[in-house]
């Protein structure tokens, strides 16, 4: 068998942005109805996939 080269970890994880322009940091929502639909909190800053087919 071969010998594998390991990948560098990855130590830094990129600024998720939300709508791709601001930190959800400095986000608010006010309105309690949209509370569920858009996730602010760091432990919702993640990627999804997203495609549109069937």
């Amino acid at each position: 068998m071969t010998d594998w080269e390991t990948a560098p970890a990855v130590t830094e994880t990129p600024d998720i942005k939300l709508f791709g322009k601001w930190s959800t940091d400095d986000v608010q929502i006010n309105d309690i109805s949209l509370q569920d639909y858009i996730a602010v909190k760091e432990k919702y800053a993640k990627y999804l996939p997203h495609n549109a087919g069937r």
